[in-house]
C-alpha cells in the first residue's frame, strides 16, 4: 500500500490498543501514538530521497547500478547477521529466565528505538517478539527487491539499504536487551590481552556470539576460558569477568597459532582461521547452523560420544548450548597435557587496561551532559565503529585530540579494545560502550536527548524524531578500520537518521559518499516560516585521507542549525585552530558558519573579522527553530 507522505503528520490515535497481525497487545498510554508505527518502507522513502537530493550520492565508480546492487548484497549481509544474533539471544534469555520475565533494566525510556519505530514500551520479553516481527517482515520486503525482474533504480536501492540500516539498529536493541537482563554484575576494572592467559591450563576459547556463558563457567571451572573477536567483550561482561578477553579480532590468527587454546566454541560472527586451527590440532565446535563450516552434526549424540568423535576428526555442529558448553571443557581438560606437550608455546605477555561495557545511559546522565551540550562545552558526540584492523595509532591520534577538546567519544567492538592499546580511556570523557550491538545505546541516547530536553513524543513519530536528529543533535560517526558486512549495515542506519559520518582511507573501497549539495542546505524556520540557508551538517558521509583531515571534518560536522551563538561560538573556535594546525590557514567557508560576530572566537576576533568581511560575509539570522519536513511535503 503506498503511504502519501503528507499523511506522515496527521495524528493517528490508538487509545489503549495495539494492533497487529494476528495478535492484540495491550499497552497503556505512556505516550500519544504517532502518525507511524511500524513504518513500512515505502513509508520512510519520502525522507530517504530528500537525504539524497541534500547529500548527492557521489560515485567513484563506472557501472553505477551494479556497484550499488553489491553493496545492497553486502547490507544484507550485515543485517541478517544481527538479526540471527538477536534472535540467539531472545532463544536463550527464554530458556534462562523465560518468555514472561519483566524487562526491568532501571532506565525510564528502556528501549527507545522500540518506542520510536514500533510504537510500545516492551514490559516482558515477549514482547519483543512484536519488534522482531516486524525486523523479519521489512527484512523480506527489503532483500526481495534484488530479483533481477524488481528494483531497477538505484536510488530506491540505496533507499532501502538505509531501511536496512534502521533494522539492523533495531535488531540491536533487541539484541542488548537479554543481555542486559542475564548480566548479574560488571566488575570495575577491565584488563585484556595475551598476557592473562594461563597457557598450561586447558584452554577453551570463544569466538563470535555465545549468550550460554555461564553455562561455560559452571561446567569449566577447572579450565581457562577466554574469549577472542568482536563479541568478547559481551562474554566478558555475561561472565562477571570469569572469562578473559585475550584479544581482538585481528588478533586471533596469531593466538590460536601460539597453540593456546585446545577448543574454540564458535558463535554467532565468529570467524576463524580454521587452517591454522588445523595446523596446530586445536578442535572446533560451530553452536550455530550458521555456521556450518564443513563439520557434521553430533547434536543428537550424548556428550561422550560427541567428545569421542571429535578427538578423532577435527570438530562438530552442536546447537544444543549445555552440551556444547559440556563437551567443550571436557574435550580441554582431555586433550590440553598430550598436545600442548608436542607444541612450543609461544605467547606475548601484553597487558591492556580498558573501561567497562557502559550500556545504555540513564536519564540522570542525560541530563547532567544536557547543559555542556547545549552551550558548546561539550561540542559533540563522536560513536567511533568498526573492527580492529586498522593503524591505531592513527584513530588514537583523532580519539585524542578530540577528548581533549572535551568531545564525548563513544567506543564499540574491537575498534573499542583496540584503541586501549594507545591510552585513550584515560580520559573521562572517552566511553566504551560495548560489543557491536551496543551501537542501540549510541542511538537510544540520541532519542533520548530529544525526549528529555525537547519533550519530543518518541512513541510511532519516526519521521519528526529523525528531523530532529538531523538539525539538533550533534552527532559524528567516525570508522577508520577495513569495512566488513555488519559495519556497512550499521552505518547507513546511522546515515538515515541524518547522523554524519566520516570514514578513513581504508573505507574508500565503499566507492561512494553523500556530499552536500549547497543548493539544498535549507532548512524552515518554524517561527517565521522562511527558508534559511543552514549547511550544518554540511555532509552526510565524507572521506578523510588522514588523520587531520578527520579531525577537522568531525569539527564542522558537529555543527547544527539549532546551535545557539554561544555554542557555535565554542564549535567553531575548534573548527578554527583545528584548520589553522593541520592546513596552515583559516577555513574558506568559515563564512558559512559564523552568523553573526557573537560566534566569533574571541581570541582571534579581529583577525577573523576581517577575513570574513574580505569575502563577503553578511550577519544572518541565528537562533532559529530548524524544521525539513515543510521541504520533504512540498517535493
Amino acid at each position: 500500500m503506498a503511504i502519501n507522505p503528507k499523511n506522515l503528520l496527521k495524528n493517528v490515535k490508538l487509545e489503549n490498543v495495539e494492533i497487529s497481525i494476528g495478535e492484540v497487545v495491550e499497552e497503556d498510554d505512556f505516550e500519544p501514538m504517532g502518525p507511524v508505527p511500524k513504518p513500512p518502507y515505502i513509508g520512510l522513502r519520502p525522507w530517504d530521497h530528500f537525504l539524497f537530493k541534500r547529500y548527492k550520492p557521489t560515485y567513484v565508480v563506472e557501472n553505477v547500478d551494479e556497484h550499488v546492487k553489491n553493496l545492497f548484497r553486502i547490507t544484507v549481509a550485515g543485517t541478517s547477521n544481527f538479526i540471527a544474533i538477536a534472535k540467539n539471544r531472545l532463544k536463550y534469555a527464554y530458556q534462562r529466565l523465560g518468555r514472561d520475565a519483566e524487562i526491568k533494566l532501571g532506565l525510564d525510556i528502556e528501549a527507545p528505538l522500540t518506542r520510536t519505530l514500533i510504537g510500545i514500551r516492551p514490559k516482558r520479553l515477549a514482547d519483543l517478539e512484536v519488534v522482531m516481527d516486524y525486523i523479519l517482515n521489512e527484512f523480506t520486503e527489503c532483500v526481495a527487491s534484488i530479483h533481477s525482474s524488481n528494483e531497477q533504480n538505484h536510488l530506491d536501492f540505496e533507499s532501502k539499504m538505509f531501511h536496512l540500516g534502521m533494522l539492523t539498529l533495531l535488531a540491536c536493541e533487541v539484541a542488548e536487551i537479554p543481555y542486559m537482563m542475564l548480566t548479574e554484575e560488571i566488575p570495575q576494572t577491565l584488563e585484556w590481552g595475551f598476557g592473562l592467559v594461563d597457557a598450561y591450563k586447558p584452554v577453551v576459547l570463544v569466538v563470535g556470539d555465545f549468550p550460554a556463558v555461564d553455562l561455560l563457567v559452571k561446567f569449566g571451572r577447572q579450565v581457562e576460558l577466554v574469549a577472542g573477536g568482536c563479541y568478547a567483550l559481551d562474554m566478558w561482561r555475561l561472565s562477571g569477568g570469569k572469562v578473559k578477553i585475550c584479544c581482538v579480532q585481528s588478533d586471533l590468527v596469531d593466538f590460536i597459532k601460539s597453540g593456546v587454546p585446545d577448543v574454540i566454541i564458535v558463535g554467532e560472527n565468529g570467524a576463524i582461521p580454521l587452517d591454522v586451527a588445523k595446523e596446530v590440532n586445536c578442535k572446533v565446535l560451530s553452536c550455530s547452523p550458521r555456521v556450518c563450516m564443513g563439520l557434521p552434526d553430533l547434536t543428537s549424540l550424548d556428550e561422550e560420544k560427541i567428545v569421542e568423535e571429535v578427538e578423532k576428526g577435527f570438530g562438530a555442529i552442536v546447537t544444543d548450548f549445555e552440551k556444547i558448553s559440556k563437551v567443550a571443557v571436557d574435550l580441554a581438560v582431555g586433550i590440553s597435557t598430550k598436545r600442548k606437550s608436542k607444541l612450543e608455546l609461544k605467547l606475548p605477555s601484553d597487558v591492556y587496561k580498558a573501561k567497562p561495557p557502559f550500556g545504555a545511559f540513564p536519564e540522570d546522565v542525560i541530563r547532567n551532559v544536557g547543559v555542556p551540550v547545549v552551550m558548546g562545552t561539550i561540542p559533540g558526540v563522536v560513536a567511533v565503529v568498526g573492527c580492529s584492523e586498522f593503524d591505531v595509532k592513527e584513530l588514537g591520534f583523532v580519539v585524542e585530540n578530540l577528548a581533549k577538546r572535551n568531545y564525548l567519544i563513544l567506543t564499540t567492538g574491537c575498534t573499542a579494545l583496540q584503541l586501549s592499546k594507545v591510552g585513550v580511556y584515560d580520559h573521562e570523557n572517552v566511553i566504551l560502550m560495548g560489543s557491536p550491538t551496543a551501537i542501540a545505546h549510541i542511538a537510544g541516547l540520541a532519542l533520548k536527548v530529544g525526549a528529555i530536553f525537547a519533550r519530543l513524543p518518541l512513541r510511532g513519530n519516526g519521521l519528526a524524531v529523525l528531523d530532529y536528529l538531523l538539525n539538533r543533535v550533534g552527532a559524528v560517526g567516525l570508522a577508520w578500520s577495513k569495512p566488513d558486512e555488519s559495519l556497512v549495515s550499521i552505518a547507513w542506519g546511522v546515515l538515515r537518521s541524518g547522523i554524519p559520518i566520516v570514514v578513513g582511507r581504508n573505507l574508500a573501497v565503499a566507492g561512494r559518499l553523500f556530499l552536500g549539495d549547497r543548493n539544498k542546505l535549507y532548512v524552515i524556520d518554524n517561527k517565521t516560516k522562511e527558508k534559511v540557508f543552514a549547511p550544518t551538517p554540511e555532509h552526510l558521509l565524507c572521506l578523510a585521507n588522514d588523520e587531520g583531515e578527520a579531525l577537522i571534518l568531525i569539527s564542522k560536522l558537529t555543527m547544527r542549525p539549532n546551535d545557539g551563538n554561544k555554542c557555535r561560538n565554542i564549535k567553531v573556535g575548534h573548527y578554527i585552530e583545528l584548520h589553522k594546525r593541520f592546513k596552515g590557514t583559516l577555513p574558506d567557508d568559515l563564512k558559512d558558519f559564523i552568523r553573526c560576530e557573537e560566534e566569533i572566537p574571541p581570541m582571534r576576533k579581529t583577525e577573523i573579522l576581517e577575513f570574513l568581511k574580505a569575502r563577503g560575509w553578511k550577519e544572518t539570522r541565528s537562533n532559529i527553530d530548524p524544521t525539513v519536513i515543510p521541504i520533504i511535503l512540498n517535493g
